[in-house]
């Protein structure tokens, strides 16, 4: 094999040759050389190789007007495309990123059409959770839509970037195009739409779960970017997500980790693993002299474990680990039902645009989700009692099974005005048309699923 130096020597002569020829051939020497050379470069087993060599296929779709755009492109998208974890995944999927902030306020807009699209696919079926991370975080950035003349938005922190080729709807881009389609392209929305409706279900990962949720919400309530989405067949697809349970429901053991903190401390760096196993340290001192204020879920969690309490039925003492990991299962499942619950009152905002039949599965859906939140609250899973020490949170173990999701006794009632208090909220985000012709239905639906809690407890 030629040495490492040589290769990287060679790179950079071309590279060289390259910008030497600018404006003269450099379209020649991009499809005689630097593609057949640089083709299967993501293969080469020295990671600095693949690092310069992958980093120089970038620079030059960036900042040459080449005919061969595509061409390079497809390098990046094949080196995304590797199987196993590598670390020319990462390189490539940021290098996209960076080529679709690049263009995307630049002609021609095929091309950033064509990179989205390439986000939204990886979003949808890679299996690296790192590459899913960094395709996931760029298609959040592009949520919403001016809802003026429907044209995309890309939206990072407080900046807003408004693109003047790229629209996110066919009749929108019919209308500005001036008869002339070239300047004018449609980006794919309801395939970004149906990735993130696939993340809700079946990604296992905690964080890109809740990125995936915050996409969906950013959507609804934009409204505008969803013009050519039927919205019908989004709630449906939302319904039964939640009628069966799958929402949410492959990334609660990642969230129960967390919350017990493993995850992230397997991930740190050495220093600064390190640097946390101080801080635990300095916390379990501060512990052991009694004064113990759990702030966080992770701190709440090492204190219920690091303790034990005295049961005053029997008067002997039990061990909370197997109870702790119960509730905090029990606790991701009643977040993410919360999670659920927001995207089910946006949906009920799109009336008009809802079928007879899925506006109905939708107003049961949504009225289910609230008495099933009605059984478990928060304060039922932990409930604080004072101690000699201090403030100190402990776990109710009676309380806290795994079936309390679906029990529905006396406790249910004291937590009525929640639902209410949940409906008045909903009234107040909806259009006034709405709260008078729908919202009515919602509130009687809701009573007449509790009218015989009501009598049995009367």
């Amino acid at each position: 094999m030629i040495p490492k130096v040589v290769r990287l020597e060679a790179l950079e002569i071309l590279r060289v040759n390259l910008w030497t020829s600018r404006y003269v051939c450099e379209d020649r020497v991009i499809e005689e050389v630097v593609i057949p050379t640089l083709g299967q470069v993501y293969n080469d087993p020295d990671a600095e190789v693949r690092r310069r060599a992958l980093g120089f296929i970038i620079e030059v779709a960036r900042q040459l007007e080449s005919a061969k755009f595509d061409s390079l492109l497809g390098i990046l998208a094949s080196a995304m495309a590797l199987p196993g974890d590598n670390d020319a995944q990462l390189l490539a999927a940021s290098g996209v990123v960076s080529l679709f902030s690049s263009a995307f306020d630049h002609l021609p807009p095929a091309r950033v059409v064509r990179m989205y699209d390439l986000l939204v696919t990886t979003v949808e079926a890679h299996g690296s959770r790192a590459v899913r991370h960094i395709a996931l975080s760029c298609l959040l950035c592009l949520c919403e839509a001016c809802a003026i003349d429907g044209r995309l938005q890309w939206k990072e922190e407080q900046r807003i970037r408004k693109s003047r080729f790229l629209f996110t709807s066919r009749r929108a881009a019919h209308i500005n195009s001036n008869n002339i389609q070239v300047t004018a392209a449609r980006v794919p929305v309801a395939h970004a739409f149906r990735a993130l409706l696939t993340l809700v279900s079946a990604e296992p990962d905690a964080e890109l779960f809740r990125m995936a949720v915050k996409g969906i919400k950013t959507m609804l309530e934009n409204r505008t970017i969803l013009e050519d989405v039927d919205v019908s067949e989004v709630s449906a697809k939302i319904v039964a997500s939640i009628d069966y349970g799958a929402f949410g429901r492959a990334a609660i053991a990642d969230e129960v980790d967390r919350m017990f903190g493993v995850p992230r401390c397997q991930q740190m760096p050495a220093n600064v693993h390190s640097s946390v196993c101080r801080d635990q340290k300095n916390r379990e001192e501060h512990d052991a002299v009694g004064r113990l204020i759990s702030q966080t879920n992770v701190e709440l969690v090492h204190s219920i474990y690091a303790k034990r309490r005295h049961d005053n039925n029997n008067k002997s003492e039990m061990t909370l680990g197997t109870s702790v990991r119960a509730a905090m299962v029990l606790l991701a499942k009643t977040r993410y039902l919360g999670m659920g619950i927001e995207l089910l009152q946006l949906l009920v905002s799109y009336e008009s645009e809802l079928h007879d039949h899925t506006l109905q599965e939708l107003t049961r859906c949504l009225v289910g989700a609230m008495e099933l939140r009605l059984a478990v609250a928060e304060k039922d899973l932990l409930m604080g009692h004072p101690t000699a020490h201090g403030s100190a949170l402990s776990l109710s173990a009676s309380v806290s099974t795994p079936d309390m999701l679906y029990r529905h006794d006396g406790q249910s009632l004291s937590l009525i005005s929640l639902t209410l208090s949940r409906l008045t909220h909903l009234s107040d985000s909806l259009p006034v048309y709405y709260r008078a012709s729908r919202l009515p239905l919602l509130t009687v639906a809701f009573f007449m699923r509790f009218r015989g809690l009501w009598v049995n407890q009367r």
